[in-house]
Order: structure tokens, then sequence, then C-alpha cells
């Protein structure tokens, strides 16, 4: 499961990072943004699933997917990692949340912990576009 949502993320990524990009803000850590975006994935997995407790979290589907993507720009651009090698190491990153989880006396006092640290490098949220309706 973890690997088909990581492979459909990576899809989303470009072949090469873009030649000029606009000047963006200060961007977090890419470690930082690395264990966020497989939280991210974790997470709104559980909410797909309707894990008993993933909806205490904002919705992660569209805001998190987009997360993981910039992230895994972020991983091309500073790092020169292809989209091959991104993919273990988001796996590695679950893997490792998995087990902390799993570990904790309290695995829901840790998750929220952790989506405290997460939550606030989320995008804005931008509300959807619909198209034009349709004539006829």
């Amino acid at each position: 499961m973890t690997r088909t949502i990581i492979a459909a993320l990576l899809l989303a990524l470009p072949a090469s990072a873009p030649a000029v990009a606009a000047p963006a803000p200060a961007a977090p850590n890419l470690d930082l943004q690395v264990r966020c975006a497989a939280l991210f994935a974790l997470v709104a997995g559980e909410q797909d699933r309707k894990v008993p407790g993933a909806d205490r979290f904002p919705p992660l589907n569209e805001r998190g997917k987009a997360f993981f993507v910039a992230t895994g720009v972020r991983l091309i651009d500073e790092r020169g990692l292809t989209r091959e090698a991104i993919a273990p190491l988001f796996r590695q990153e679950i893997g490792t949340l998995q087990t902390e989880f799993a570990a904790a006396p309290d695995p829901a006092a840790h998750a929220d912990a952790q989506m405290a640290l997460c939550l606030p490098l989320l995008p804005p949220h931008s509300p959807t576009v619909l198209p034009p309706p349709r004539k006829g």
C-alpha cells in the first residue's frame, strides 16, 4: 500500500527540475520536509481508509500530495536526486515513522506531536477551481 501511494505521488514529479524557479519564501529544513511529507502520506492513507481518529487532522489528500510533490522537487533541485532515488528515501522515512508509532507508549499522542510540527508547513488551502458550465 505504501509503495502504491509513493509511486502515485512520484508520477506527479517533473522528470527534471525546472530551469527557472520564481523566488520563494524560506523553505523548511529539507530533512524535516521529507519527514512531514512521509507523515502526510501516512495520515492521508489512513483518512482514505477511514481509520478511526485520522479525521482529527485536516484532510490531507490534496494539500498533502502538493507538499509531497514540492518535497520531491526540492530533493531533485537541492540534492540532485532522481525520481528513482526519491522513492526509497520516502519508504525509509515512512518505515521510521511507523516504527516510532509502534514503539510509542501513546501512538495517538506521538502522532499529534509530529503533526503539530508538520501542519504549519502545509501550503495554504486553495479553493477548488471548477470548469465553466457546459453550454447546451
